[in-house]
């Protein structure tokens, strides 16, 4: 609870400015330290900029053009019957020509109970079988018997209804089973096509054993069973067949999807050359962007005169003049920082060295550093070398980049070791994440340390000056006191004196 102070009726003081102007010292003190954790903010909030720059450029980038399919990517041309067959090639695709006909499409196998498997219409799929059996509302089996699908044993707990049943066989085997409440008929269809059933999975239909499967489901063999069939297709001229209507051939994932009726599919195997050539340009374009903004940050001037405003200061400036006061403020946090120089360093150092055990520069391939005057930003000099060498050795290009087997470390695999060492000292520095740009800072990190010391300093001094404070009120309250006494004792021997 607050005290009112009434001061100055004896002496005349302005005791408020008074005891302020000899307070003023050990408040500028407190002032001081919270622009000190101002400045720690701003350069903590500054590394997770940057933490959040060279994630995005790891994540996005350099991870990008270290998969084979964007590097070595292939295109599919399909002509002749296009309804028959789709394609897609795959990084092991081999380049070339095929022919390619279908006879016939895979189907999968199907079984269906003779008929209604209730012996009462009232029978509930949802209660325990045993009592629906004991009710007379289903065929009575022995519960503790086992059923099998395709030679996979089902085993019958206590309680189990035929919802838990049937979930019991989609989930143990490889059939999927469906009741029909409206007709009270069971079905069971494979869930592979082709000749994927029976014991062995290699016979045609699917087969069941046991007393609930035969009585119960009242599936029988021979009965209300079709057949699965093989895919039949001739490739280059060879006749074959497969179970699945999904189908790869040297690389490249074919989906059958009619059949031919004379008329075969032709597919095309090619290299896309314009495709991988655009991912480079597309990182390299990135990578300019990234030590720009490294190198405009590491030079940014830092205006030390321009500390963060107090409350009192702001109180005396317009918005505008305290946004263009805190753009100089905040310039400069990360000026010469010494862990993003030797990240920047490091990246621009792997662009030029070589890759032990490949034969192959970036310069070799069209891709230069530019003139001093571009600061190390990557150019490609000459697109017909960079496409002469993808299209003639991907793999060493691959290598050349991504090459990481204990002996050798390509060009971006080095980057990212470099940014990755960068983002774990962030993360000691600044309590940043190495992994994702959001979240809270890490509190023991060093910068978080420092503010928690400094938020230490500004809670005593700030007890210290209102300790000050009050001590300085009371002197003064005692001085009013005594003034006030004094002049009650000269008004009475005023008094005293005209009698």
């Amino acid at each position: 609870m607050s005290q009112l102070r009434i001061s100055g009726l004896a002496s005349g003081l302005d005791t408020d400015q008074v005891v302020k102007d000899l307070t003023k010292a050990k408040r500028a003190n407190v002032e001081s330290l919270k622009q000190q954790r101002t400045v720690m903010e701003w350069q903590r909030d500054a590394y997770r900029e940057m933490n959040k720059k060279l994630l995005n450029f790891r994540s996005e980038h350099i991870r990008t053009l270290q998969r084979e399919d964007v590097l070595m990517p292939k295109t599919v041309t399909i002509s002749g019957n296009s309804s028959a067959v789709q394609a897609v090639a795959t990084t092991d695709a081999v380049q070339g020509t095929m022919e390619l006909s279908v006879a016939r499409l895979a189907t999968a196998a199907s079984h269906r109970s003779v008929g209604d498997i209730r012996v009462h219409p009232s029978f509930d799929a949802a209660k325990p079988l045993a009592t629906e059996m004991a009710e007379g509302r289903i065929a009575t089996v022995d519960l503790t018997q086992t059923f099998s699908i395709n030679g996979t044993e089902i085993a019958i707990h206590s309680g189990d209804t035929l919802h838990k049943v049937l979930e019991k066989i989609n989930t143990q085997t490889n059939v999927t089973a469906f009741y029909d409440s409206v007709t009270g008929n069971v079905s069971l269809t494979s869930k592979n096509t082709g000749r994927t059933n029976g014991v062995g999975g290699d016979l045609d239909v699917i087969h069941v054993t046991g007393a609930f499967a035969t009585d119960v489901l009242r599936l029988q063999d021979g009965t209300n069973q079709t057949a699965a069939v093989n895919a039949q297709l001739t490739i280059n001229g060879i006749a074959t067949e497969r179970t699945s209507n999904t189908v790869g051939i040297q690389g490249i994932d074919v989906q059958l999807t009619g059949v031919s009726g004379g008329t075969p599919t032709r597919i095309e195997v090619r290299a896309n050359m314009e495709a991988a050539i655009g991912s480079i340009k597309k990182f390299i374009q990135e990578y300019n962007t990234l030590i720009g903004s490294m190198q405009s940050t590491l030079s940014e001037a830092r205006h030390r005169d321009f500390l963060p405003l107090t409350d009192e200061q702001r109180k005396e400036m317009s918005d505008t003049e305290i946004e263009m006061w805190e753009k100089k403020a905040k310039s400069g946090m990360l000026r010469n920082d010494a862990i993003t120089n030797a990240a920047l360093s490091q990246m621009r150092m792997a662009l030029g060295e070589k890759v032990n055990g490949v034969a192959l520069t970036l310069s070799e391939i069209g891709i230069t550093t530019g003139s001093f005057r571009e600061r190390g930003k990557l150019t490609v000099r000459n697109e017909s070398a960079l496409r002469t060498a993808l299209e003639n050795n991907p793999e060493r290009v691959f290598a050349m980049l991504n090459a990481n087997d204990g002996t050798r470390k390509g060009i971006l695999t080095k980057m990212e070791e470099a940014i990755g060492g960068a983002l774990n000292k962030f993360g000691d520095r600044a309590g940043t994440s190495a992994v994702i740009d959001t979240g809270a800072f890490r509190p023991d990190a060093m910068i978080g340390r420092r503010m928690g010391e400094i938020d230490a300093r500004i809670k005593q001094e700030t007890r210290r000056a209102d300790e000050l404070e009050s001590r300085y009120y009371k002197q003064f309250t005692a001085l009013e006191a005594a003034m006030q006494r004094f002049s009650s004792q000269s008004n009475y021997l005023a008094g005293q004196l005209q009698k």
